[in-house]
């Protein structure tokens, strides 16, 4: 059970399959089903199933930057000519 659905912005808690409760941003899911546990401990299993598929944080030579721009040219009254470019 997902304590932190959101169908609609409307928080309440529903049956999800695994493959959906597990991806997504499984970091805010464990942080807000750890403090549900607290209190209930039906949610353990869930914050043992989410700490499991938890991303490795990356140092910064893992992250990589493309810089890339777009510049919109006009040609006539009615068209304009688009060109993206990657560096």
């Amino acid at each position: 059970m997902n304590p932190h659905y959101e169908p609609d912005s409307i928080y309440e808690p529903a049956y999800l399959t695994a493959d959906e409760y597990l991806s997504g941003n499984v970091r805010e899911k464990l942080s807000v089903v750890k403090g549900i546990a607290t209190n209930d401990s039906d949610y353990q299993i869930n914050v043992e199933a989410l700490e499991k598929v938890q991303p490795k944080d990356l140092s910064a030579s893992e992250i990589t930057v493309r810089a890339s721009f777009l510049v919109i040219f006009p040609v006539n009254n009615c068209s304009y000519k688009i060109c993206f470019s990657f560096w």
